[in-house]
């Protein structure tokens, strides 16, 4: 019982502090795909779930995610960083539901925006 009211504390903390909140898990990034379905690059907003400087680390996540039903690809940035990519959105609210869903799970996940 104490780790639900423990849960509702943090939320309640996160609903004051929409601003900073947003700001932490959203990014504008340059990518190209490196691995997976290329219809994927053809929307706006992306749910990161793996960052990794080297390539075997995010493939093996993205190869665990696929092997799990869902549809993750694996881009690269400007700087060099290999993204993993749960889920693809044209609607910013639906990619932040899909944060939601996977928080447990995934509690560093965030929006990348495509420039």
């Amino acid at each position: 019982h104490r780790t639900t009211v423990k849960s509702q504390e943090v939320s309640k903390e996160e609903v004051n502090e929409p601003v900073s909140k947003d700001a932490e898990v959203t990014r504008n990034e340059n990518f190209s795909l490196v691995d997976g379905d290329k219809d994927a690059l053809k929307f706006k907003y992306y749910v990161v779930v793996g960052s990794f400087t080297k390539q075997t680390n995010a493939k093996g996540l993205q190869s665990s995610l696929v092997s799990e039903g869902n549809k993750a690809i694996m881009v690269i940035n400007e700087k060099g960083m290999y993204r993993v990519l749960i889920s693809s959105f044209n609607d910013y609210n639906l990619a932040h539901a899909r944060i939601r869903e996977i928080a447990n799970r995934f509690a560093d996940a965030w929006v990348l925006v495509k420039k």
